[in-house]
Formats: C-alpha cells, sequence, structure tokens
C-alpha cells in the first residue's frame, strides 16, 4: 500500500508547491534543504521522484545517495575487466554521471551533508550543476553528455558549516528552503510517534502515488509558458543588492516565480507571484528599493495569506488512514468530500521560511584557499601505499589489496559460483568485480615547522612577517608543527616568583592543518601566557628531533619543510635542566651554547629551508646573528612597534 498525494494538500503547502516549481523547471533541479535529517530528506527524495515522472512522463528516475568517498573514476567512470576476457581484456564502465547519456533517464543525487562531500564530487557538482552540454574526455573516452540529474542536497545553518564550502559551488544551488521540519508535540504524541516509526518506516521510503487530478493539474501547468511582465521583472531585481555580483540568484528567483505562475495557471507572471515564491525563500527587499515602503504599507493593510508555520505539529511525514481521518477534525475540513480510494493520504508539516538564505555572503571563512582545487603535486608520488587505513573500497587492479575484504566479497557467491562453473575441488574463486583496496586518509607531503621564543614579541610587528608562510601552509595543505619556547603553563599565578619545572621545556603542538584550532590558539598571544624562562635549547632540540621523524622516518612523506625560527638568541635554560626539571647554578652561557650545538645539527639536514626572524633586541643584538649562522638560515628583520602606533590606538 502506498501513500498518495492530493492537489488539495499540494495547494495548503509551499513546501509542496516549491517541489512541484522544482519538477516543471529543469532550471530549478538543483534543492538545498538546511537542517533537514537523513529521514526528511529521503522522503523529499521520494516526492520529488514521484513529481518529476508525472512532469517529465519519464518512468526512470534513479535515486542516487552518494557518501564521502567518491573519486573521479566513480563519478565518470572508468576501465574495467571485460566479461569475456578472452575477446575483450577490457571495457568502458559508466560511472555515476556518465549515465546521462541515456537521456531516458533522470537521476536525482541525493546528498545528506555537503560539508562531507569527497572533493572530486564537489567538482562534479560545479561542472553539471545547471550546465545544458557536459565533456567528457576520460582515459581515451570522448563524450558528450547532456545532463540530466536532479540534486537535492543537505546542509546545516550554521555560518561555521556554510564556511566550509566554496561560495562558487553554493552559487549553483537554484533553490534554497528550509528542511527543519518544527516538533511541536507533547511528550506522549513523541513516544507515540516513535513506536510507529518502526512499522511506517518502509511505507514513508516508497514512492507516494500522485493523485489522478493532481497529475491534470501538473501537466496542464507544465504546457503553460507565462511571460514575463516589467512591473515583475523590476521587483525581482528590487529583492537583490546592488553590490551582489552572484547573478545567478536574480535568474533562479525569476524560473522559480515563472514556475509558480504556472502552478497558478496564470499568462503573465505578477509582482504578486514574485512576492509569493520571495517569501517562501525568505528574501526581503533592498534597502534601496523603492518599493520597500510601498510593501510594508501594503503588508499592515493587507492579510497575508500564507498559513502561520509555526503551527506545525509532525518532524516526518505521517500517514493518516481513513479512520484516522474521521477522528483528525483539526486536519480535515468540514466541506471535504471522502476520498473514493482507501490509500492513506500524506499531511505534509509545514516550515518556517530561511532568515538569511544566502549566509554564504557574511559567514566566517573555514575552508581553504582553493576549496575546489586539486594541490599542486611538487614531487612524484611514490608507489607505495600511504597514509592511515580508514576502510576498504572498490578496486580494478592488485595494487594495495584489502585481502580480508576481498575473500569475504568472494565468500557471497561461493555456492552460486560453485553451481554455474562446476568447481568439483571446493576452492573459492575470486573474481575482479572482488577486488577491495584499503582506503587511506590523505597525507602531506610538505611540512611546516615554527619555533617562537614568547619572551621577545612584545615590541615587534611578528604577526605580519609570520603571515606569508602561515598562508603557505594554507594553500599547500601542509602539516604543521609548533614549537612554543617560554611558555608558562596554564591556571598557573604569574606573580608567583619561583620558576614551574614546566617552564624549562618548550612545548610541542603538531597539527595535520593550519587550520586545527589548537594551532591558532598557539600563536594567539592572549591565551598564551609569557613565561619567566627561555629554553630555548629544548625547543631546538624538539625542533631537530621532528624534522628528522618527518624526514628520515621509516616510509616519509615529506618530501619539503619550511623552518621558521622567532628569536633573540638569549636562552638561559641548558638543555640538562630542561630534561631534569630544574636549574643548577651557575648557569653563565651553557643555555646559549647548547642552543648553538642544536642549531648547528638541524643547518646539516637536507630538504629543509629555515628563516630566521630576528626581532632585533637592544641586548645582546648579536646572539640572533649566530643562531641564524648556525642555522644556515635567511635572516629577516622585523620592524619594531612604533610608539606612534601604539598612542593613535589607545587614542
Amino acid at each position: 500500500m502506498k501513500l498518495t498525494l492530493s492537489l488539495e494538500t499540494v495547494k495548503k503547502s509551499p513546501l509542496l508547491q516549491s517541489l512541484c516549481c522544482v519538477a516543471l523547471n529543469p532550471g530549478l533541479r538543483s534543492l538545498l534543504l538546511f537542517d533537514s535529517s537523513p529521514m526528511g530528506l529521503q522522503q523529499i527524495g521520494s516526492l520529488l521522484v514521484s513529481l518529476l515522472k508525472v512532469t517529465t512522463n519519464c518512468e526512470n528516475v534513479v535515486p542516487v545517495k552518494l557518501g564521502t568517498f567518491e573519486s573521479e573514476d566513480d563519478w565518470w567512470g572508468q576501465m574495467s575487466f571485460g566479461n569475456q576476457l578472452e575477446t575483450s581484456a577490457f571495457q568502458w564502465q559508466p560511472g555515476l554521471l556518465g549515465q546521462g547519456e541515456n537521456s531516458d533517464e533522470i537521476r536525482l543525487i541525493i546528498i545528506p551533508d555537503l560539508t562531507q562531500l569527497s572533493l572530486a564530487a564537489m567538482r562534479a557538482c560545479v561542472v553539471l550543476m545547471g550546465a545544458d552540454v557536459a565533456h567528457l574526455e576520460r582515459h581515451g573516452q570522448g563524450k558528450i553528455l547532456q545532463p540530466n540529474v536532479c540534486w537535492l542536497v543537505g546542509l546545516s545553518s550554521q555560518k561555521e558549516e556554510i564556511g566550509k564550502i566554496s561560495p562558487h559551488l553554493l552559487d549553483r544551488f537554484a533553490l534554497r528552503l528550509n528542511g527543519k521540519f518544527q516538533d511541536n508535540r507533547n511528550r506522549i504524541t513523541q513516544i507515540k510517534q516513535l513506536l510507529e516509526q518502526e512499522r511506517k518506516k518502509e511505507l514513508l521510503s516508497d514512492e507516494p502515488e500522485i493523485d489522478v487530478e493532481l497529475q491534470q493539474w501538473l501537466q496542464q501547468a507544465y504546457l503553460m509558458k507565462p511571460a514575463m511582465t516589467g512591473e515583475a521583472l523590476e521587483r525581482i531585481l528590487n529583492y537583490s543588492s546592488v553590490s551582489n555580483i552572484y547573478h545567478r540568484r536574480d535568474i533562479s528567483l525569476t524560473r522559480f516565480s515563472t514556475a509558480f505562475a504556472q502552478l497558478e495557471n496564470a499568462e503573465q507572471v505578477t509582482v504578486n507571484h514574485v512576492d509569493s515564491v520571495a517569501q517562501m525563500i525568505g528574501l526581503t527587499l533592498s534597502e534601496n528599493s523603492t518599493e520597500n515602503r510601498k510593501i510594508e504599507q501594503q503588508k499592515s493593510t493587507e492579510v497575508v495569506e500564507f498559513e502561520d508555520f509555526s503551527d506545525s505539529e509532525t518532524p516526518i511525514l505521517p500517514v493518516l488512514t481513513s479512520n484516522e481521518q474521521a477522528n483528525n477534525n483539526r486536519e480535515i475540513s468540514v466541506n471535504k468530500p471522502e476520498q473514493s480510494n482507501s490509500l492513506p493520504t500524506i499531511i505534509i508539516p509545514e516550515i518556517a521560511p530561511l532568515k538569511e538564505p544566502y549566509q554564504e555572503d557574511d559567514a566566517p571563512i573555514e575552508r581553504e584557499m582553493a576549496s575546489l582545487k586539486l594541490p599542486t603535486a611538487g614531487f612524484r608520488q611514490k608507489t607505495i601505499a600511504k597514509g592511515t587505513i580508514i576502510g576498504a573500497e572498490k578496486t580494478n587492479n592488485a595494487q594495495d589489496l584489502d585481502i580480508i575484504r576481498t575473500v569475504l566479497e568472494a565468500a557471497k557467491f561461493y555456492k552460486i559460483r560453485q553451481k554455474n562453473q562446476q568447481n568439483n575441488e571446493q576452492k573459492l574463486t575470486i573474481l575482479p568485480t572482488d577486488l577491495y583496496r584499503h582506503r587511506r586518509a590523505p597525507v602531506a607531503e610538505q611540512m611546516l615547522t615554527l619555533l617562537i621564543d614568547y619572551t621577545c614579541l612584545d615590541n615587534c610587528q611578528w604577526e605580519d612577517q609570520l603571515l606569508p608562510y602561515i598562508s603557505w601552509a594554507y594553500t599547500q595543505r601542509a602539516s604543521v608543527a609548533l614549537i612554543q619556547v617560554g611558555i608558562a603553563p596554564e591556571n598557573i599565578d604569574p606573580s608567583t616568583i619561583q620558576i614551574n619545572p614546566q617552564e624549562l621545556r618548550a612545548k610541542k603542538i603538531f597539527a595535520q592543518s593550519i587550520l586545527v584550532p589548537s594551532i591558532g590558539r598557539g600563536l594567539d598571544l592572549d591565551e598564551t601566557q609569557k613565561g619567566k624562562a627561555t629554553p630555548l635549547a629544548h625547543g631546538l632540540d624538539l625542533t631537530l628531533n621532528t624534522l628528522r621523524h618527518a624526514l628520515q622516518h621509516g616510509k616519509n612523506t615529506i618530501h619539503k619543510a619550511i623552518l621558521v625560527v622567532i628569536s633573540d638568541g638569549r636562552g638561559n635554560v641548558p638543555i640538562e635542566a630542561s630534561y631534569l626539571g630544574k636549574i643548577q647554578t651557575p648557569v653563565g652561557r651553557k643555555g646559549v651554547e647548547d642552543a648553538l650545538e642544536i642549531a648547528q645539527k638541524i643547518g646539516n639536514l637536507d630538504q629543509v629551508e629555515t628563516i630566521f626572524l630576528n626581532p632585533q633586541s637592544q641586548q645582546y643584538p648579536e646572539l640572533p646573528l649566530l643562531l641564524a649562522k648556525a642555522l644556515g638560515a635567511k635572516v629577516v628583520s622585523i620592524p619594531p612597534s612604533e610608539t606612534w602606533e601604539v598612542e593613535e590606538w589607545e587614542i
């Protein structure tokens, strides 16, 4: 038994009207839902499948759910082993989107979380969304594709999550809606719904059946070609900012207004159509618009026809049988005629419009500078497998095979292959389709090592001089090692005179990216307290061990390391005192000599480029130059903070 979707239900639900517009206009078939649950996204996808079959007369609508591991071969296609190795050893196997060559098929791509999508999938979305033609040149195959794809994507509305996605990708989505169903039920209703969820789970995942009346209404709307009026076009431009550079937003609003006019069987797209769809999306008129004041005056005098979206009752699409409908007078009008069939109907919980549909305009940047671009490969990759094993994936070669996963895959078909191939020796047959390889986490090929003496940063502009190297690590996706020298432990009273043993040691922070929050906190002087000692020798020893481990340890993956040192060279803690946790007087020049000795070992390392940022201390100005010479580093002077800059800031 399937659910049924009626015309009356569609007319009462702005969400269903939006889905009908998506099915009518191919330019709107890239839908972004904010804060949608996996169950809600699946139900919206089943509704879209049914609506697309009616509007396009295509019975072959294939839902495809994407994860986080799809590669270029999975998307576009690859060469695989042929069925008959004697005649054709290899054959072309289309990917997820390669089936677009078949014009009789529509693919509904469902992406639960856009932030977890693989880089190859993001690049494919940018290429295909809104494109009429795509040219594929891969593995000797030259094809021209006409993408017949509908996109249904989920994303969190938090600005930190939106900041992880490239605006170039977000601009491709033609329609944005709030996918969070409000749950205003009491606890008893929620418990009953949870108990009934397993029973209705299979029913809700099926494609709903479209009512005959709704089918005729959609087919008639598809034949309508309303004309765009000048007033409606002017109103569309008033909804966009003057400084807006994303022109696809205006085009999407125009297509949405046209599709909404088709649903109303109108011959022209009017201002009311534009205002209606703008309210569904959550758009507001720009402040510079001359019509803004008129609209506000009209809202104060006219009655808004849209229902109050805050009165939602259920977070998922409930199923009501005929007996339940008779007892539920709140959801059935008095004059509603009885349905001729006994199919359960869909009641759509309403959703509130978005407050900010385009939050990427002011969202904090949490992504890489070239987030849609593959990192530049400065070194030739080795054939050995790299990276931590995080799973298994299909493969078409014998490199880095996952033996256990491959054997388990072949064991599934053990009895069937015995019967078909007449395997009398009871041996396990492994075919090329059973091969799995290890799925590994990506590894960095370059590393940035920072050694910072926090006791010499008071009167110099060290942030400006350090920024180019941080930007390099950001764009090259290099790993980062931060060596902190001269910091005090957390939760320590700075007024105490006695030196804590932890202040005699340097601290190391390692991260796979410069974007890791621990690196940002380590570079923030407001969160890092300056200590009363300078264990420079221990900091250089940690740096030496870190570089040796990265460049010379086993199957190393780091091919280039950049070392940036900020210090005045005044190391007053010997290396022995750092390891023992106490200072034995007299110290003298022992700390400086230990630092220079270890720096000489760092200077002898290969594949290390060293830059010494000199804070130009007035006391012992020769020590930084001696340390830079021992490191074999390029010296860059840090300009001091001028007095007039501090005074102007205080004013």
